[in-house]
């Protein structure tokens, strides 16, 4: 049943060779796991609390909750598609519940090493410009690479950025991007960073330990505590919607704990010197 499933959703419903090929093999997998762990030989045998059972298994196994619910949807497919054709009574999958995603704040990068990697006389000076770029606008590691002189706006310092959907907006710079601007950048079209996407991770994560995404999540998070409207880091961003840019609320109140129980007053260590 499962070929002519795949069949199915490829000639009829226009589905990639590639989503095509994942739906197969999540198929498979529950063949596998059928075949390992229970005595079912038919489709129509398999019910909820049988699904429910291989959900559990995945679990317990640690396998991504969104692997779980791709496997579970191309089950749920596969049976809606069994159901419509007369080939079973019923789709034991359709109330099936998945994990949910787990919610992992963004990571942020130390603001100390990124400024230090754009002072430090080792750095060489196309890796400071892009790390002050990162570190002033926010913006995307791509976004960056397409970056081109002409979009910099010495007097407004400010830059064009073409980013998701092709989509401009317009970011602005500090005093660090303005410096190196000033020393490295060439007058004329070219781009203004030359190096390619993998060059600039490696150079980026070995002169501060942190990705290029980190010191946007930095860029975001430090614009909040600052009192930045979430609204204008949100257009800053390139956000489509502001919702994307509320994690960034969380990683700010998460920042405010962690610096609470660092500097919080110790009021025992006053007993003790109260008793001493």
């Amino acid at each position: 049943m499962i070929q002519e499933y795949i069949n199915y959703l490829q000639h009829n419903k226009g589905y990639s060779v590639q989503t095509c090929t994942e739906y197969r093999k999540d198929l498979e997998k529950f063949v596998q796991w059928l075949r390992g762990s229970t005595q079912i030989e038919r489709w129509g045998m398999v019910t909820k609390d049988v699904i429910d059972s291989w959900v559990w298994d995945m679990s317990v196994n640690d396998m991504a909750p969104c692997t779980i619910k791709r496997r579970v949807s191309a089950l749920r497919g596969l049976y809606q598609y069994a159901w419509v054709k007369g080939l079973c009574t019923d789709n034991p999958a359709k109330y099936v519940s998945t994990p949910k995603k787990g919610h992992r704040l963004p990571k942020v990068a130390d603001v100390d090493n990124i400024t230090q990697a754009i002072r430090n006389a080792a750095t060489d000076g196309e890796t400071k410009l892009a790390l002050a770029i990162m570190a002033e606008t926010g913006v995307r590691l791509g976004e960056l690479l397409d970056m081109r002189v002409n979009d910099v706006n010495l007097g407004e310092r400010s830059i064009i950025v073409r980013g998701k959907g092709n989509k401009e907006r317009k970011v602005y710079y500090g005093d660090m991007t303005a410096e190196l601007i000033g020393r490295c950048v060439v007058i004329g079209g070219g781009l203004l960073i030359s190096s390619s996407a993998r060059e600039l991770r490696y150079k980026v994560h070995a002169s501060t330990g942190s990705s290029p995404h980190n010191i946007r999540h930095t860029w975001a998070t430090v614009m909040l505590n600052n009192g930045c409207p979430l609204e204008s880091i949100s257009k800053l961003m390139g956000h489509a919607s502001v919702k994307t840019t509320e994690i960034y609320a969380e990683v700010a109140t998460a920042t405010l704990a962690a610096d609470y129980n660092k500097y919080k007053p110790n009021y025992d260590k006053g007993k003790e010197r109260a008793s001493a």
